[in-house]
């Protein structure tokens, strides 16, 4: 224990102030060494009893240089601020941030045929755990190469969209929610399929199954009404169409659906003179959304053209903070105050695929999210937060999120 450290730290109001306290925990701190002098110093503390004078600080200060000396080699000497970004989302290993089991209940603990029967709101809660869970395997698994436990988690929602599909769903919202869960399933899966493509032996079938679910003649208007829908649906055939093309096949009539969902993507919900696309067909109007995020950032992107620069220019502006993404528009009612860091990831991969990854692209990524991973690596133990305030540094109280922790460190390995 060290007494009345003194170091220096951001307050609720974003207003720096010195505490001086007694030191329990590690972190960096200036210490008076004597009148006039200082020194910033790491404290390290260990749970295990060890003589200080046995390290060999010449090796660390060694090894330290070389990380450095060689991530700086490939970034050009203007860009002083991304060189140390570069140097610190180095040393932070955001891997430690994994959770290491769900923070839900398991897949098979799910009633889902109860919840559907007796209580709406609760079944609808299932099927938005059920899709985090999902849209988590490639941060906590497949980054990892742990593909064994990705497909254990594969299985599971397997059986549990087989138990969906014996209930009679006609309530629109579910039908909409089930639709989503399917597709989502279809991308994720496809992100295992491109590490292990033998996997298609397995799931092809299936996918196909979900496709035909989904895309039934009698809901498909239902379906195709929402932006997220669309971009899912378009992706999930092109992801489909892909498996089938490497096995010397081809669908004809999932091809002419892709083709009408392109369509309509720009006849019925483009607004060109706002530079959004409508939430839902049925929008009068619109202001930006997270929702067409999407369109951008699946597999396969399904706007071209113009319009994908116009939307990240739109999203830039009004939706994005260096903490995360506004759900609606800073400036729509429906806005409020609440930053997602889980959006991201979908965020810098729609950046890096409008404008290549190149040296200039690659300063603008790192820049967009420097001040969200020195949050992690400041603020954070153990996990991601879910939710900021608006301003960013002021914390909310909640607590960490498996889909959040698996997109930050996606959001890593793609910045690596």
């Amino acid at each position: 224990i060290i007494s009345s450290v003194k170091h220096e730290m951001i307050n609720r109001n974003l207003k720096k102030e010195m505490l001086s306290e007694d030191l329990f925990s590690p972190g960096d701190f200036e210490i008076t060494l004597e009148p006039l002098e200082s020194k910033k110093i790491h404290f390290y503390i260990s749970c295990k009893e060890f003589d200080i004078s046995s390290v060999n600080f010449d090796d660390i200060i060694s090894e330290n240089n070389y990380v450095l000396d060689k991530l700086n080699s490939k970034i050009p000497e203007e860009f002083v601020q991304l060189k140390d970004l570069a140097y610190g989302v180095e040393k932070l290993d955001i891997g430690d941030y994994m959770v290491k089991t769900l923070p839900y209940k398991t897949v098979q603990d799910y009633d889902l045929k109860i919840d559907y029967e007796t209580n709406k709101f609760k079944f609808l809660q299932d099927l938005d755990n059920l899709t985090d869970i999902l849209c988590a395997i490639e941060g906590q698994y497949l980054i990892f190469e742990r593909y064994k436990e990705a497909g254990v988690v594969f299985a599971k929602i397997r059986r549990a969209i087989r138990e969906i599909d014996e209930l009679d769903v006609q309530d629109e919202e579910c039908y909409v929610k089930i639709a989503n869960l399917k597709l989502w399933y279809i991308e994720i899966l496809n992100k295992l399929y491109l590490k292990q493509p033998a996997i298609v032996d397995i799931y092809l079938n299936f996918i196909k199954e979900m496709l035909d679910s989904v895309l039934n003649k009698g809901r498909q208007e239902l379906v195709l009404s929402n932006i997220l829908t669309c971009a899912l649906c378009y992706n999930a055939i092109k992801v489909y169409e892909n498996m089938i093309s490497k096995l010397g096949f081809e669908d004809e009539k999932l091809n002419e659906i892709a083709i009408c969902i392109k369509n309509l993507i720009i006849d019925k919900f483009w607004l060109e003179d706002k530079k959004v696309l409508k939430r839902n067909i049925s929008d009068e109007t619109a202001n930006a959304n997270i929702e067409m995020l999407f369109t951008l950032s699946l597999s396969y992107p399904c706007v071209f053209g113009n319009i994908p620069i116009k939307l990240l220019d739109t999203i830039f502006k009004e939706l994005y903070t260096p903490y995360g993404l506004r759900m609606y528009s800073k400036r729509s009612l429906l806005n409020d105050g609440l930053i997602y860091p889980k959006y991201m990831a979908h965020f810098v991969k729609a950046n890096l695929r409008q404008n290549g990854i190149t040296r200039a692209s690659q300063k603008i990524a790192f820049n967009l999210v420097k001040e969200l991973i020195q949050d992690i690596s400041k603020y954070v133990s153990g996990g991601v937060k879910k939710i900021y305030h608006e301003n960013g540094a002021d914390i909310m109280e909640e607590s960490y999120d498996l889909l959040t922790n698996a997109e930050a460190i996606r959001l890593y390995d793609m910045l690596t």
